[in-house]
């Protein structure tokens, strides 16, 4: 991707939109009331405005204004809270503890009501300290609240105007993911292709495309305007979704053994021309994206059919100079490459012609699949969920005395007289910004805020010692705003530099010439809040990831088994195979995937004594990362109507459920059964071995004929691909089960 393309999906993301939208509902008010002289009396207008637009998470449309109206009200009630306490020592400290407690705690009921959580403790220690207050207690609490309900009017005029740009963004943003996917898994065709590293990032990104789809079923399939309405955009956006869940099943699928395949074609440059063809898609998935963002026709960038059909030539050409007896497996596994490189082309090109369709005669798209049940599924808001989590085993009960220790010792040292700190909130609101449940992630978080805060401090600093011209800083509060809440979910570190940028701005207009304290205070400030963040989350019941790898692992495994036996029953023509439930397993497979790879990345940030077996958990990952790729490959085979007799995919299907049925014995500590031992030791029998071994003589001994149609695959090379992947899948998995072994013994040893 270009700079200029780079430019084009920042400027048309949901981020910045986003942004714009939190920036303009703050800036309009502010400039009005600076032009009338009451800004700074009026500051809490704006502060509560810009509040209620950071809990607006991405999501359906009814959940994002209950969130804003809870937000609202949790605002204004600590707001009074705070306000009555202001000055009562004691009080203020019980009312740290309540607030602390119980608004750490509604994160038990999912990320949205974590952030209402998160920002109704910001608002209690602002107004706790009063230090923006005028004095005036029931005007300041008006003013809060004409800011607060300001930003519900601007949400519901702007989601009513473009009832569809939300979704149209994320999923333009799935697209765009997958062709940072694509772009990586290229690379295992260049030359010299670190394999293990490279599945370590085709991993990480699987993590993120999984948290992205998962937000986006919950736009897509819960908006009800975009589910049920029978409109041409709303059907478009459905179908472009699912498209692009389909679409990652074609690149998830195309794992190969790529040892073996650079092993067989390593000094022939066809492996080149397939990793350039592959980039060339990556941007073609690239430019859908920025599109659909964007909210513009899309039309292709590359004559990439022209190059598809180039690639076919240039591989028939290597064929036809190099197939013989010793060589015909090598080239049966380049074929089936190719197979998976058309089908991913036809599949970009029939999403380009979706923008030039006319879908208004189209069937609804919201027909044959349970939408339901493919949406994460949500807490519901009952007392008795909160109440199961009042537990010392509660990673949510944990986490929320953390940081209730934390505020306390915030509060304390920032009351301290002989340190003079005059901006003593921003103590504890940075302490609420930084501190995760994990610890890893707090340390992640600390270290961000800290290079953002300081290196926003210095240029905020020199920028208003050498600027003075209103208009201008004007223009650079409005934009670092803009900056700020756009780069908040994905660059933190320049999300804080801005935020810095803007926060000296806004009080240098506030209370020109007083720049040399805010730059003490923001430097002092973060600094102290950064020491207990880390003290407290690293001493004060702290949650180690690798506590949850036993858990994961077992879920990983289990989804496996399920995911396996469904693809092997297709293949097998066992009962009817439902596609819904091929879906959902499918789905679960990968979000456990996911899952647990995310907590290996989370262990690696954690201290080095607590990264509990973490060289054997490595290898588990890649295992399960291998296993459910390889089973999705298999997926891709549809049987035909006398299945595939000449593989004995019965013994298969014992042999590999029974390899890891033993690995879920093993992670319960039991003892594998008799049965499990005995199918896991089974040799399928086929003729396939046989099949491969005639058809090398017929090379040896008649002349080879050349058939150029890259539409075909012949039934042998079908059948040689479908055994090499149950052979790879049962050698992942036996090696997965001695790493299983050997995580146990080493855990039983510590």
């Amino acid at each position: 991707m270009s700079y200029a393309s780079d430019l084009r999906k920042f400027i048309s993301s949901q981020y910045l939109y986003s942004a714009v939208r939190i920036a303009l509902a703050i800036v309009i008010p502010s400039i009005v009331l600076a032009y009338l002289g009451l800004l700074k009396e009026y500051f809490l207008f704006p502060l509560g405005t810009s509040f209620v637009g950071l809990t607006d998470m991405a999501g359906p449309f009814t959940r994002r204004r209950n969130a804003l109206v809870l937000a609202i009200f949790t605002f204004i009630l600590v707001a009074v809270l705070g306000s009555a306490v202001h000055g009562i020592l004691p009080l203020a400290y019980l009312g740290l503890i309540l607030v602390g407690m119980f608004f750490s705690m509604v994160g038990v009921y999912g990320q949205r009501l974590a952030a209402v959580g998160g920002l109704t403790m910001v608002v209690f220690s602002i107004f706790i300290d009063g230090n923006l207050s005028g004095g005036h207690a029931l005007r300041d609490l008006l003013i809060f609240t004409g800011g607060c309900v300001w930003f519900l009017v601007v949400f519901l005029v702007v989601s009513t105007l473009q009832p569809y740009k939300l979704a149209s963004q994320m999923i333009g943003e799935n697209y765009l993911q997958l062709g940072v996917y694509l772009k990586i898994k290229s690379r295992f065709y260049g030359k010299g292709a670190r394999v293990d590293d490279l599945y370590r990032e085709v991993i990480a990104r699987q993590v993120i495309i999984k948290n992205l789809q998962e937000e986006t079923r919950e736009v897509v399939f819960k908006t009800r305007i975009i589910v049920n309405e029978s409109t041409t955009t709303s059907r478009l956006l459905m179908l472009m979704f699912l498209n692009s869940v389909d679409l990652f099943d074609k690149l998830f699928t195309s794992d190969q053994d790529y040892r073996k395949i650079h092993e067989g074609f390593g000094n022939a440059e066809i492996l080149q021309e397939i990793q350039s063809y592959l980039l060339l898609l990556s941007e073609e998935i690239s430019n859908i994206g920025i599109s659909l963002q964007s909210g513009v026709k899309s039309k292709p960038i590359h004559p990439f059919k022209d190059k598809l059909a180039d690639l076919h030539e240039n591989y028939f050409d290597l064929r036809n100079r190099n197939l013989n007896a010793t060589t015909l497996e090598n080239f049966m596994a380049l074929r089936l490459i190719l197979a998976r490189v058309k089908d991913i082309t036809d599949d970009i090109s029939i999403i380009y012609k979706v923008f030039t369709q006319d879908l208004r005669n189209a069937k609804s798209l919201s027909t044959g699949l349970d939408f339901d049940k493919f949406v994460p599924q949500q807490e519901r808001l009952n007392i008795g969920v909160l109440l199961n989590n009042l537990s010392f085993k509660s990673a949510h009960f944990r986490h929320a005395v953390r940081i209730t220790c934390a505020l306390l010792a915030g509060y304390t040292i920032a009351k301290v007289s002989f340190l003079d700190i005059g901006h003593s909130y921003w103590i504890l609101i940075t302490i609420i910004a930084i501190m995760r449940p994990a610890y890893s992630t707090t340390k992640y978080r600390n270290l961000l805020r800290l290079y953002g805060t300081v290196a926003g401090a210095v240029v905020a600093y020199i920028t208003l010692i050498w600027i003075t011209d209103e208009v201008v800083l004007l223009s650079l509060l409005f934009t670092s705003m803009i900056l700020c809440f756009a780069l908040l979910k994905e660059k933190y570190a320049w999300a804080v530099f801005f935020m810095t940028l803007y926060i000296f701005i806004t009080f240098n207009f506030l209370n020109p010439g007083n720049v040399n304290l805010l730059f003490k205070d923001r430097i002092l400030d973060t600094l102290i809040a950064g020491l207990i963040a880390f003290l407290v989350s690293y001493f004060v019941l702290p949650v180690w990831e690798h506590t949850q790898n036993v858990d994961l692992m077992k879920k990983s495994t289990a989804a496996n088994i399920r995911y396996f036996q469904t693809v092997i029953n297709k293949i097998r023509q066992v009962g009817e195979v439902n596609e819904e439930n091929y879906r959902l397993q499918r789905k679960e497979a990968i979000i456990s995937l996911a899952n647990l790879s995310d907590n290996f990345q989370r262990m690696l940030s954690d201290p080095k004594n607590r990264q509990k077996q973490l060289e054997s958990l490595h290898q588990f990952v890649t295992t399960t990362h291998l296993l459910t790729a390889y089973t999705a490959s298999l997926a891709q085979y549809n049987s035909t109507e006398d299945g595939f007799p000449e593989i004995d995919t019965e013994s298969w299907n014992l042999k590999i459920t029974g390899e890891l049925t033993r690995i879920i014995s093993l992670l319960n500590n039991e003892t594998p059964d008799n049965e499990s031992i005995i199918n896991s030791r089974m040799k399928p029998e086929g003729i396939v071995d046989e099949l491969i071994e005639k058809r090398k003589s017929e090379i040896s001994e008649n002349e080879f004929f050349d058939n150029r149609d890259p539409n075909r695959l012949t039934r042998l090379t079908v059948l040689s691909s479908i055994t090499e992947i149950l052979e790879l899948i049962f050698d992942v998995v036996l090696e997965q089960r001695k790493v299983t072994e050997e995580y146990c013994k080493l855990q039983a040893e510590n």
